[in-house]
């Protein structure tokens, strides 16, 4: 994506990079950090020491996409940037974007004003929230994290999303919420995996189908970006 926008990329940390290479990250335009769980803080200290703007947006779904891309151009178009960011987001969304043909699919068809929870780290749960509330109709009966520090950032975000706001590193207080719920769909991480499989041997448990296969987890980016 960032290739397509004629960005080059300065350094990505810590994928293929070593110590000796940070000497380098002030020559960058701008950082990017799309996960909060990593980089945010270097993010901040380097905005603060050298004057780098940093963009920290999850490019998860169309709307988030439509965001990143908006935030570049931000940053980019008063420096005399002329791509046309307008244009490719439009691009993306009606022939890059398999979110159109997902949404007329059975297995999305089969979720659409169904319930659903979603539980994870900061970035990928209020991503995933938005995803599932705003792009597919599906309603989430509450979203969590067990990112406690980052709790009051994950209820703005997802705020009218959906019904409920758990923020916690209990398991057994998400699983007891899971099995309250009864929702069609899991979204979360391998534990709550574990916790879905539990229900699903109960007489009235709920079949629990995700996005790709059986299960959804939130994946991890484990690395920021510097440009």
């Amino acid at each position: 994506m960032l290739e397509e926008m004629g960005i080059e990329v300065n350094l990505v940390i810590p994928e293929n990079s070593s110590v000796t290479q940070l000497k380098n990250l002030p020559k960058a335009w701008f950082n990017i950090v799309p996960y909060r769980e990593v980089g945010l803080m270097t993010a901040k200290y380097l905005e603060k020491e050298f004057q780098m703007p940093f963009i920290s947006v999850c490019p998860m779904g169309i709307t988030e996409i439509a965001r990143f891309v908006q935030a570049i151009e931000d940053l980019l178009k008063p420096q005399g940037v002329t791509f046309d960011f307008e244009g490719y987001v439009d691009e993306q969304t009606r022939f890059v974007s398999q979110s159109a043909w997902f949404s007329r699919s059975i297995d999305c068809q089969n979720l659409t004003g169904k319930r659903a929870v979603v539980f994870g780290d900061a970035t990928h749960a209020a991503a995933m929230t938005k995803v599932l509330a705003k792009e597919m109709g599906i309603h989430v009966a509450w979203a969590g994290t067990f990112c406690q520090h980052d709790g009051d950032w994950f209820r703005e975000e997802v705020q009218g999303l959906c019904d409920e706001v758990l923020i916690t590193d209990d398991h057994t207080q998400v699983a007891n919420m899971i099995a309250r719920a009864e929702p069609a769909a899991i979204f979360g991480t391998q534990m709550e995996r574990h916790v879905g499989k539990r229900l699903v041997t109960r007489p009235r448990a709920q079949s629990f189908r995700g996005h790709r296969g059986r299960w959804s987890r939130l994946g991890g980016w484990t690395m920021g970006q510097n440009f």
